[in-house]
């Protein structure tokens, strides 16, 4: 494994193959397909094991109870910001115009600095990166962009208290990152984000990474909605204090893990809630891996 080395064995919860759709149809009204490419999975069993988890499921406890324990995730929704107000940058090759003070471009590096809604357009050889204030919201609609960036992620989020990607409707949006990453590397991912990353929208995405991970949040990762494919040559989709998914099209096929969560520091985080959504994960690792609770 590359960038921090997520994967961690000290209390986990695994689901491959069909276990993965009896869970999601059992426990919500998502339908969910997992597989998995190693042999070592082909038996299709789940394990679950915990020292001291503060939502430790021994099988009395309804799933309700059980999430209940766990910290709540960060979510951005619709509702908390304003479309309307959206700021245009209209991206051009290696580099972006737009009326605001707070977009930046240069050797390909698109900046944004301050809170807002910014809609995207346009294509990019190079990246996107928010540095915004520890308490900035920043929503990015992506309207049928196409960003590659072979260097690093084709979206970085270094710095914001909640940030969320909205897919316009109507479009397709791509994204693309480097071939491969030292295992030094600040940001390993096709689209990465050291805050709260919440996927909203109806608008499509395309994810091609073949360097790590697809999408990764060091904080908490959520999808609300929109038609979401991702190819990553490691984990699919990671939020490492929580992977939350409420609805939305998901298709993912990963050298490594599907959907992961794998925070091991704090027995409340580290957990994957599917409420809703179609999900399809090929995964040569595990289909769903949380560090807690599934």
């Amino acid at each position: 494994m590359t960038g921090d080395q997520h994967h961690s064995v000290r209390h986990r919860a695994a689901l491959t193959g069909v276990l993965a759709t009896a869970l999601a149809l059992a426990g919500c009204t998502a339908s969910t397909t997992a597989s998995s490419d190693s042999a070592s999975e082909s038996s299709a069993a789940a394990s679950s094991s915990s020292s001291s988890s503060a939502a430790t499921n021994d099988g009395t406890l309804a799933a309700a109870n059980v999430l209940a324990a766990n910290a709540n995730a960060s979510v951005l929704s619709d509702s908390e910001w304003p479309s309307s107000t959206a700021t245009e940058v209209a991206l051009e090759g290696t580099s972006a115009s737009s009326d605001s003070d707070a977009v930046s471009s240069a050797d390909g590096t698109v900046t944004i600095t301050a809170t807002g809604v910014y809609q995207l357009s346009g294509s990019l050889s190079g990246g996107i990166v928010v540095a915004a204030g520890d308490d900035a919201l920043v929503v990015l609609i992506l309207d049928g962009v196409n960003i590659d960036n072979s260097a690093g992620p084709a979206i970085w989020v270094q710095s914001a208290d909640d940030v969320a990607i909205s897919l316009a409707e109507g479009t397709t949006s791509t994204v693309s990152d480097a071939d491969a990453y030292s295992d030094d590397a600040d940001a390993n991912a096709a689209i990465y984000s050291e805050s709260d990353l919440t996927f909203t929208g109806t608008g499509s995405l395309q994810v091609s990474d073949a360097g790590n991970d697809g999408i990764t949040s060091k904080k908490d990762l959520a999808v609300l909605s929109g038609d979401i494919t991702v190819s990553a040559a490691d984990d699919g989709l990671r939020g490492k204090n929580s992977l939350t998914i409420r609805g939305g099209q998901l298709d993912v096929t990963s050298g490594g893990d599907g959907l992961t969560s794998d925070e091991d520091a704090d027995d409340t985080q580290g957990f994957i809630d599917i409420e809703d959504g179609d999900i399809t994960v090929t995964a040569g690792g595990d289909g769903l891996s949380a560090q807690t609770d599934l």
